[in-house]
């Protein structure tokens, strides 16, 4: 399976969820979504989770790329792509 893991702060990388991934043969993409855009369009992965960061979900004046991660993870979730949120993700 394509795996990606939206990233928000490098002390948050995915923990044993990552690590799961990995050890069960998934191919894991990261994406650290502060500093770029999204590596392929949601509907291309065949799972997503999304982990957390020190930004709220509310704040969007503060952390503009927010917008983008919702738009995206909409995307997802209307292409029906599994996606699993811990923290700022849910």
């Amino acid at each position: 399976m394509r795996v990606l893991s939206l990233i928000h702060g490098w002390s948050a990388p995915g923990g044993v969820f990552k690590d799961e991934a990995e050890e069960r043969g998934h191919r894991l993409e990261r994406w650290f979504v502060p500093e770029a855009s999204a590596p392929d369009r949601p509907e291309s992965f065949d799972a997503i989770m999304v982990f957390g960061g020190s930004a709220h979900p509310d704040q969007d004046d503060h952390f503009s790329w927010l917008a983008y991660e919702e738009e995206f993870l909409r995307g997802a979730l209307a292409a029906h792509v599994p996606v699993l949120g811990v923290c700022l993700g849910a």
